[in-house]
C-alpha cells in the first residue's frame, strides 16, 4: 500500500486528482449535517467545558464574521496567505451570535453549503482550486482549505452529541448517515494533514517519504507527502496486505481517531483503554512533528505537548510504546 501513497511531482491531495469527489463528499457531509441538527435543544451543555450546543454549533457554517469562502476565493486570487486566526473567528460569532436560534444556525450551515455546490457548479473550483490560501492549516490549496469543512462539522456535531451510537430509533438522521459522515470527516482530516506534511517537506527538504494510514471500520485511507507534494488515496481492505507496507499506520475506531485529530481525546487515554493502535513509532513522531508546525492547528497545544514529552524522554520508540502499547 506504500506504493499507492507515492505522490506525482505536482500531486497535490485531493485537490488536484480528485477535486469533484472532494467537494461532492463535502457538500454531502454538510447535507448530513444540516438533518442532524433539524431538532436539537441548543441549551443543552456540550461535550466541551463551559460550552451549550449552541455555542460549538456555531462555531461551524458561514456567518457575517466568518471567513467565508468567497472571502477566501478573494484572498487566494489576490496571493494573499494571511488568514485571521480560527480561535478569533470563532469567539466573536459566539460573542455575536449568543442568542442565535435553531433556524440562524441552520441558515449559516446552509449559506456554507451552498456556496460550495455553486462555486463548483460554475466552474470556479476548477480554475481555483489549486490556488494558495492562508488559514487553520497554514497556507494549503483552496480545495483542501474548502474540503477541511467536513472535518469541521462532524467535530461540531459529535461535540453537540450527535454521534452514530446515540441516535434514537427517531432521530433526524439515521447511523448509517453519521457514519457516512465520519468517513467524509476522515478523508478531510487526512487530505489536510497530507497538506501540512506536503508543505513541511518543502520547507525542511529530505529524500524520505512522509506516510500515515488511518484503519477503521468505515474507511482506510492514507497520504504520502515528499518535496511539497502527496497524495491521498482510499485504501484496499487490509486482507489484501502482502507484507511489504512499511510507514506508520494508525488503528482505531472513527470516532476515537476524529476525537483525538480534534483534541478531544487524549491518545495516552485511548491507549490505555486499548482504542488504538499503531505501527512504526518513529515515523508517526515524524509525521507528528510536521503537523505541530501549523499554528491554528485543532488539538495542535496537545500534540505539541506530547511531541515535548517524547524527545525528552529516553528515545522516540520506547516513548511511544509504553504510551500506546501498555
Amino acid at each position: 500500500m506504500t506504493a499507492l501513497l507515492v505522490p506525482r511531482p505536482d500531486e497535490q491531495g485531493r485537490a488536484s486528482h480528485h477535486l469533484d469527489n472532494l467537494l461532492g463528499d463535502t457538500c454531502r457531509a454538510w447535507a448530513i449535517g444540516l438533518a442532524a441538527i433539524s431538532s436539537i435543544d441548543l441549551d443543552l451543555p456540550s461535550r466541551v467545558r463551559g460550552r451549550s450546543v449552541r455555542d460549538v454549533l456555531l462555531t461551524v457554517g458561514t456567518w457575517p464574521e466568518s471567513y467565508s469562502l468567497a472571502q477566501m476565493v478573494g484572498a487566494a486570487t489576490a496571493g494573499e496567505t494571511s488568514a485571521p486566526p480560527r480561535s478569533l473567528i470563532d469567539t466573536q460569532i459566539r460573542r455575536d451570535h449568543a442568542h442565535a436560534d435553531l433556524d440562524d444556525i441552520r441558515a449559516a450551515w446552509s449559506r456554507c453549503s451552498t456556496d460550495i455546490e455553486q462555486w463548483q457548479s460554475t466552474g470556479n473550483a476548477a480554475q481555483q482550486a489549486l490556488l494558495p490560501v492562508g488559514g487553520p492549516l497554514g497556507v494549503v490549496p483552496l480545495a483542501t482549505l474548502v474540503g477541511a469543512s467536513a472535518f469541521q462539522l462532524v467535530v461540531a456535531l459529535r461535540d453537540a452529541g450527535i454521534t452514530p451510537t446515540s441516535q434514537s430509533t427517531d432521530a433526524p438522521v439515521d447511523v448509517d448517515d453519521l457514519l457516512r459522515l465520519h468517513r467524509f470527516g476522515l478523508h478531510a482530516l487526512i487530505d489536510s494533514a497530507g497538506a501540512m506534511s506536503a508543505r513541511y517537506t518543502r520547507e525542511h527538504p529530505t529524500e524520505d517519504l512522509l506516510t500515515l494510514r488511518i484503519m477503521t471500520s468505515t474507511i482506510r485511507v492514507g497520504f504520502g507527502a515528499t518535496a511539497g507534494a502527496w497524495r491521498t488515496a482510499v485504501l484496499p481492505d487490509p486482507a489484501a496486505n502482502t507484507g511489504t507496507d512499511s510507514g506508520p499506520q494508525i488503528d482505531a475506531d472513527a470516532g476515537v481517531m476524529i476525537d483525538i485529530a480534534a483534541g478531544r481525546k487524549s491518545p495516552i487515554t485511548a491507549a490505555a483503554r486499548r482504542e488504538i493502535s499503531f505501527t512504526d513509532p518513529s515515523g508517526l513522531l515524524s509525521v507528528a512533528t510536521a503537523l505541530s508546525t501549523t499554528p491554528d492547528l485543532p488539538g495542535g497545544d496537545a500534540l505539541r505537548a506530547a511531541l515535548a514529552t517524547a524527545q525528552g524522554a529516553r528515545g522516540i520508540g520506547s516513548f511511544l510504546k509504553n504510551t500506546f502499547k501498555r
